[in-house]
């Protein structure tokens, strides 16, 4: 999972700062450049495969 939310911060530009439960999912919250929150879900983030990674 780890590998995952850095990757997913990498291409989005977004630093991870905790997570989180919203309304029963869960997700991590991130922070953009204008400092805004920013709800992720988990599954998102396991799904997330960057146009780098070799299949």
């Amino acid at each position: 999972m780890a590998e995952q939310l850095n990757q997913y911060a990498r291409v989005h530009e977004i630093v991870p700062v905790e997570s989180w439960r919203k309304d029963g999912v869960e997700g991590w919250l991130f922070r953009d450049r204008e400092n805004q929150t920013i709800f992720v879900e988990s599954s998102k983030l396991l799904g997330h495969q960057p146009a780098f990674e070799a299949s």
